[in-house]
């Protein structure tokens, strides 16, 4: 068992909340049991280490290491000082893979060949947000993610975390600029669409939704999108706003714009 909160090994792995040490070491850390389970089930081959505390009240730890350990992932019994030595955010379980986790920008093309269903981030500044965004993406079925080069890292913990996991179920694609994002979807056959508050069309009366290839583009927490975002993309929809809220944050437009054409 893993004891010594100070050891080299374990001060390595705590210091992959920064980014600049996940560039450098080429690895970078999954917090919390959902986020892990996830890893250990959909990218296990990219896991080096897996840590855990199983004296934990939650019994999901526990099963998490024995099915890592069956699938021939690393793992070591940590005590709790450890584990908060790790991350504070933990919650008894962390692991540690390497990078990369994105799909290259020059790889997008094949990402979005066979789908019907995008969705583009091209300035998301906030962790949480993009987590949760990756999250509704994959439960809406969507086939891609497409996040710009404007927006936070991919492997910030954080960004992890607030996904639950969904990071290791789809292809993501970093690092694009949105101009020749929107103009190679519609090479592959794709409508794109922003979500702008201030747009013509109200869903679910948009036209696009009934195309068979539906892009959606969400803009900045905080600015929405850019001009010149709105100039590439083909239509801009809003989400009505019925009663006395003067807005909706990005997560959960995105939702309802994400299931529109599902309903």
């Amino acid at each position: 068992m893993l004891a010594n909160p100070r050891s080299d090994r374990i001060r390595k792995v705590a210091a992959l909340g920064g980014r600049s040490v996940r560039s450098r070491q080429g690895r970078y850390l999954i917090e919390g049991p959902q986020a892990v389970r996830e890893a250990v089930r959909f990218a296990p081959t990219s896991i080096v280490d897996l840590y855990a505390d199983v004296s934990v009240a939650n019994v999901a730890i526990g099963e998490i290491a024995r099915e890592a350990e069956s699938g021939g992932v690393r793992t070591s019994i940590a005590t709790s000082e450890v584990m908060r030595a790790i991350s504070a955010d933990c919650q008894g379980v962390a692991a540690v893979a390497e990078l990369p986790l994105a799909v290259a920008a020059a790889d997008l093309a094949e990402a979005v060949s066979g789908g019907h269903l995008v969705m583009c981030l091209p300035q998301i500044s906030d962790p949480g947000n993009l987590g949760t965004l990756i999250r509704i993406a994959d439960a809406a079925g969507a086939d891609a993610v497409i996040i710009g080069s404007g927006s936070v890292e991919l492997t910030n913990p954080k960004v992890i975390r607030s996904s639950v996991g969904s990071v290791f179920h789809l292809p993501i694609v970093t690092d694009t600029e949105f101009d020749s994002v929107a103009q190679l979807l519609r090479e592959q056959g794709y409508i794109v669409v922003g979500a702008d508050g201030h747009a013509h069309n109200e869903l679910p009366n948009v036209p696009a939704l009934k195309r068979d290839r539906l892009a959606w583009v969400f803009g900045n927490e905080a600015h929405g999108l850019s001009a010149a975002e709105r100039a590439a993309c083909d239509e801009l929809a809003k989400v009505p706003l019925l009663g006395r809220a003067e807005s909706l944050n990005v997560a959960a437009a995105a939702a309802i714009c994400m299931y529109t054409r599902i309903w």
